[in-house]
């Protein structure tokens, strides 16, 4: 397969998509775990998958992961009434069968297969989809028919009414969660929202879900939180996996965007599973584990966070290149959290 499946991967990642490397005849994931991805992987394992199966078809896992649900029509026969049925939407797909893949924004539709007895799947959460440019044997691409992937940040969701019939997964979210909810939602969709009008009314419909229902001044809280990361250029949810941010951190780091995000990436890579670890700023910028940043912004970062009492160094290096730093987390900010993707 050629290199196109990797960009289209990482262009899909940058908008908070989940990709697989798949095996374009067996349809399946050629690696193991994305069942339990807590957000979309980042640029450095999907060069990884494509350097070890350069032959991988591109997979994309529907459902909440990637905000996405797919209409997938087997039949040609069936594609008008499927937009008729489910509605249209600037984003559709042609399979190497002649089929249709209606890409909608998810609002936690299940997975089902063969509605009505008829080739139309659903595939919401949990699902699995093909993409360009995936090429099968056959030398047939999934291909667009309308739209690109720059219009998945707008893609409409199915009706209500049919969004209904197809099951919906639902959430209910519980006292004890529901702040750290709310905030990982408005990260989430912070980069969809023109304006933080926009942002407010995405956390207060979230707001419907949790029981009870959070006080206004908290929805804005976290909301307003979220968005100052958002307009600071440092909200980098959905680009790595799970991590646990301690509410008062986030409100104690908010003047120190980069420390915050540092503080994130840190955690994710090492919390629960290394005692110390080196920050190695040229390595970082190497491997792009921050995008776009230099060693500079990294040291300042990480100089606040052993200021602020969130680090402390163990071993103070310095003896050559093979000798550097090493770190631990203090514990501070370690009872309550943000959990997030």
């Amino acid at each position: 397969m050629p290199d196109w499946c990797v960009d289209a991967a990482l262009r899909l990642s940058t908008l908070g998509v989940a990709v697989v490397p798949v095996d374009p005849e067996e349809k399946k994931p050629l690696i193991k775990g994305s069942s339990i991805w807590r957000g979309p992987p980042t640029r450095k394992p999907i060069t990884e998958w494509w350097s070890n199966f350069p032959d991988a078809g591109l997979g994309i896992l529907t459902g909440a992961i990637s905000g996405l649900t797919v209409v997938d029509i087997d039949d040609a026969a069936l594609i008008d009434e499927a937009i008729n049925t489910y509605g249209d939407t600037p984003l559709q797909i042609a399979t190497p069968s002649g089929g249709r893949h209606l890409y909608f924004g998810h609002r936690n539709e299940r997975s089902r297969g063969r509605l009505g007895g008829r080739k139309i799947d659903i595939r919401g959460q949990g699902g699995l989809v093909l993409a360009p440019p995936t090429m099968r044997a056959d030398r047939r691409f999934y291909s667009f028919v309308k739209g690109h992937w720059d219009c998945i940040p707008e893609l409409p969701a199915i009706p209500r009414a049919q969004s209904a019939r197809l099951g919906i997964t639902q959430r209910t979210i519980p006292v004890g969660e529901r702040d750290d909810a709310l905030f990982r939602h408005c990260l989430a969709q912070a980069r969809h929202c023109d304006d933080f009008a926009a942002l407010i009314d995405v956390a207060h419909t979230f707001n419907e879900d949790c029981l009870p229902a959070l006080p206004e001044r908290q929805v804005e809280k976290a909301a307003r939180s979220a968005w100052g990361y958002e307009i600071t250029g440092t909200n980098s949810v959905g680009t790595r996996g799970f991590t646990r941010i301690d509410s008062e951190m986030r409100d104690d780091l908010q003047p120190y965007p980069n420390a915050f995000v540092l503080m994130d990436q840190l955690k994710a890579s090492h919390e629960g599973r290394h005692l110390q670890f080196a920050i190695v700023a040229e390595a970082m910028v190497r491997d792009e584990v921050l995008v776009g940043w230099t060693e500079k912004r990294i040291n300042k970062a990480r100089r606040i966070l052993v200021q602020k009492g969130y680090l402390r160094v163990v071993h103070q290096g310095g003896k050559g290149r093979g000798d550097p730093s090493q770190y631990a987390f203090t514990g501070k900010g370690a009872q309550k959290g943000h959990e997030y993707n």
